[in-house]
């Protein structure tokens, strides 16, 4: 077995539509259907593609796709095959011509004088429109499930894929081992190579999150008592119950530059939060910040 860098023009718009061999031997006459954008191109492309596929079945590496922090001196080796990893996410990838089409719909959102301006798209839309052909997730669902993959479930907008599976599927299907690792006394497991797919599916597929379970990182960033700023002037911010400082709405309106006119009224806000929240806070915000009103808690307002 070879691993190769994929020629630009396999990664164009030559080649959209691939399957392979169901047992991931080599393949064999019919099993692989390609689209090109013309006749001719079709010709000459199947013909180098197909002697490429007759002599090894050809992988390509997805870079940049082990955690940092899965690193040798973390290393207690490896995890059980039978060890559960649920809910990975396949990653997709736009074609260029989508990628510049979307940039382009983007700004045209954002121009008043576009009959595009603020025609925002569903993500159904969004699928349909930048995401990988109906043939194309066919291809990567299928070869999911030849190798014993479960719960595959495509994105409305097609920008991932998520599945479920174990140790020994993983490194079968992307042919990487997925190890134990201790770090600061906390257990994680992650792989420990990038993993390879089928260089017929790299089009189309830009890597594979979570194949680690090492938490993200908090964003979340603690300013202190107060805000200092540029020309050295101290400004308090609104405190909470448990020490935090937020912004208020006058600050969004400065930030956003939003009219005074608008004040929320008659506007329905739903906030989604892995976590309950303490109601009095709410309620100090609303009376300091002179919003106050009814709301629907946290305790009510979950499903």
């Amino acid at each position: 077995m070879r691993i190769v860098s994929v020629p630009a023009h396999f990664a164009g718009s030559y080649f959209r539509k691939l399957s392979f061999h169901p047992d991931g031997g080599r393949p064999q006459a019919g099993d692989v259907l390609l689209e090109s954008n013309s006749n001719l191109q079709r010709g000459r492309d199947m013909k180098l593609y197909s002697s490429v596929l007759r002599n090894s079945l050809f992988l390509v590496r997805l870079q940049g796709n082990v955690h940092p922090l899965a690193r040798p001196e973390f290393d207690r080796g490896a995890a059980a095959d039978s060890t559960p990893m649920n809910r990975m996410l396949l990653l997709l990838q736009r074609s260029p011509d989508q990628e510049a089409a979307l940039r382009q719909l983007m700004d045209e959102q954002q121009s008043k004088d576009s009959p595009n301006f603020h025609q925002w798209l569903t993500p159904d839309q969004f699928g349909k429109q930048f995401g990988p052909t109906d043939t194309d997730i066919q291809a990567i669902t299928d070869w999911l499930t030849r190798h014993g993959f479960q719960g595959i479930k495509v994105a409305a907008g097609r920008t991932v894929i998520e599945f479920s599976g174990n140790v020994g599927q993983v490194r079968n299907a992307f042919h990487t081992d997925i190890h134990k690792f201790n770090v600061r006394g906390e257990w994680r497991q992650a792989n420990v190579s990038d993993p390879q797919i089928p260089v017929a599916l790299a089009p189309v597929v830009a890597g594979i999150v979570s194949l680690h379970n090492f938490p993200r990182k908090s964003f979340r960033h603690t300013v202190g008592a107060f805000t200092r700023t540029a020309d050295g002037r101290v400004i308090p911010q609104f405190t909470t119950s448990t020490g935090f400082y937020i912004l208020g709405p006058a600050d969004f309106a400065k930030i956003y530059n939003i009219p005074s006119t608008l004040d929320g009224t008659g506007t329905t806000i739903a906030i989604v939060a892995d976590s309950n929240i303490n109601p009095q806070d709410v309620t100090d915000f609303r009376n300091l910040s002179g919003r106050a009103g009814s709301w629907l808690g946290p305790e009510r307002g979950r499903s």
